[in-house]
């Protein structure tokens, strides 16, 4: 019998340890309260159409069903990932300058503290505060994240509070944005089509929008004298310090003379009176590499001389 009893007691033994350690690695492995599966999550970018709406959101579905178990850290840096790149809904954009790294998201009590690459500040600081209002917005579905920090290659944005900014305040405090008023050179082609002219125009524009892309906006609005080719239409538009970045699409290339010569300074003579941009790049999809022997990509000066002074 006392074999018998010892033998109950040791089998009672094993299934215990094994029961309480199925128990610690159900736990181990359970997802994140805060995390759930599928879940779909608002994304915070800027409105690209000139309007009082300066943000807007885009669905993002995280999708853990492959994990087995969903990390915090892990969700954080897929949104972060998202937001620095432009999304597939044309309404928007993101003010990250492209391919900005993201180096390290992690939360540090209430704070989640985010590290940047050096093209953070490829940005104004107007877009800056444009790119912390996005970061807010998206990350205040959380409860348990109170601050945002941020820094650039581990040195805080602001040597003043360690860069750490409260996230409902800072959605109270630049909720409302307001246009501004500028004056711009446009530079559109004489009657006789011989030359360019110059037209100072004083423009309202949207400052969550870059003032270049709604100056092309306007540029190609405006067909009355207008030196650009019928049906070219812009890809993609960016400012990268001084520099201003455009694509066109093949219909910009119509003109090999002349006229594309007056085509192409018109844009860039145009773009260059806004007061921080002092060269401007041309692209053209396709395989065009010059217009009227000027070089396409390739950051040009603007050009005077075909500018008639009356």
């Amino acid at each position: 019998m006392s074999a018998k009893k010892n033998q109950k007691w040791i089998w009672l033994i094993i299934t215990t340890i094994l029961a309480i350690t199925f128990i610690v690695l159900y736990v181990i492995g359970m997802p994140n309260s805060n995390i759930k599966r599928n879940v779909s999550y608002s994304l915070w970018f800027v409105n690209r159409e000139s309007s009082d709406e300066v943000f807007g959101y885009v669905n993002y579905i995280y999708n853990t069903s492959h994990l087995a178990s969903a990390s915090e850290t892990a969700l954080y840096q897929s949104i972060l990932s998202q937001l620095v790149q432009q999304p597939e809904n044309p309404k928007f954009r993101s003010v990250f300058p492209k391919n900005t790294d993201v180096y390290s998201v992690y939360m540090n009590d209430k704070t989640l503290k985010i590290n940047f690459g050096s093209q953070f500040y490829e940005m104004s600081e107007y877009e800056i505060s444009l790119a912390k209002y996005c970061i807010a917005k998206t990350f205040s579905v959380f409860d348990n994240i109170a601050e945002i920090s941020i820094s650039v290659n581990g040195k805080p944005i602001e040597s003043n509070n360690a860069g750490i900014y409260d996230i409902n305040d800072y959605i109270t405090e630049h909720s409302q944005l307001h246009p501004q008023k500028t004056e711009i050179t446009f530079y559109k082609l004489t009657d006789n089509k011989q030359g360019l002219k110059a037209e100072r125009k004083e423009i309202t524009w949207y400052p969550h929008n870059s003032l270049p892309e709604q100056v092309i906006k306007k540029l190609l609005e405006d067909n009355a004298g207008s030196a650009i080719p019928a049906g070219a239409t812009v890809n993609y538009i960016y400012q990268t310090g001084s520099t201003v970045y455009v694509g066109f699409s093949p219909e910009f290339g119509s003109y090999t003379n002349e006229r594309g010569t007056l085509a192409m300074y018109s844009v860039i003579n145009t773009l260059a009176s806004i007061s921080d941009v002092s060269k401007v790049e041309i692209s053209l999809s396709g395989e065009m590499n010059y217009i009227s022997n000027i070089p396409l990509d390739t950051p040009l000066l603007p050009n005077m001389s075909y500018v008639y002074k009356e």
